[in-house]
């Protein structure tokens, strides 16, 4: 993704004064784009854009095993999960020009689901994004809306005094991405919670990314 520089939430702390701690966690983003002949009213009823992505091995390890108190349940978590949900929408923050016009109301908006008791494991982050002016398609396509917090990679861990021990450990052949795995994890919700539109396909770009990662945002082409 494209790099971001974000107090207390961006992958580096070049906007950030001079004696604050680098962050530890970031973001990646997705451009919402009109699907093939998709019309205006398929988005004006939008009231709520609801995107879920995946964590891959090295984000199940960090949530799971490496770093529990980063958990949206975590002992440090629930700050985390509050400087996202106060700079995910921000529209001030760097790279906005595109933004969603959005609000995440509160720590109800995510969803962290870390289930790996049954055969139906699932690892990923679900965000509900609350458009602030519903009732036009211009509210929704052509957008950038932003995914996080995700730990960035190369953060060293804030509890080692020596700053020699990375926060994220990848596997060889591994990396801290989250992936796009079904038409239903991008969705749009009318003002009763019922979807309405969905992923119809991706652009010219992967279906994953991490932050950091170069080549621009995921690209999401949606329609009913």
């Amino acid at each position: 993704m494209m790099a971001v520089a974000v107090c207390g939430l961006g992958i580096s702390a070049t906007s950030c004064p001079a004696d604050d701690p680098e962050p530890t966690h970031g973001y990646v983003c997705l451009d919402l784009s009109r699907g093939a002949n998709a019309e205006d009213n398929v988005f004006d009823k939008t009231t709520t854009i609801r995107v879920r992505l995946h964590y891959a091995r090295c984000l199940q390890d960090f949530y799971l095993v490496d770093h529990p108190e980063y958990r949206l349940d975590g002992a440090l978590g629930e700050q985390v999960f509050l400087d996202a949900a106060n700079t995910l929408c921000d529209p001030d923050a760097e790279d906005r020009s595109m933004a969603l016009d959005c609000s995440i109301e509160n720590l109800e908006s995510f969803d962290q689901i870390l289930r790996d008791t049954d055969a139906n494991a699932t690892y990923a982050l679900v965000i509900d994004y609350k458009l602030n002016n519903p009732g036009s398609a211009t509210e929704v396509v052509g957008r950038r809306l932003h995914f996080g917090p995700l730990p960035v990679e190369e953060a060293i861990d804030p509890a080692d005094e020596d700053g020699e021990t990375s926060l994220i450990n990848c596997m060889e052949g591994d990396s801290p991405t989250v992936t796009i795995i079904a038409n239903a994890d991008v969705q749009g919700l009318d003002a009763t919670g019922t979807p309405i539109w969905q992923l119809e396909r991706f652009g010219n770009t992967p279906n994953k990314s991490r932050i950091g990662a170069e080549g621009g945002c995921i690209e999401a082409f949606i329609n009913q």
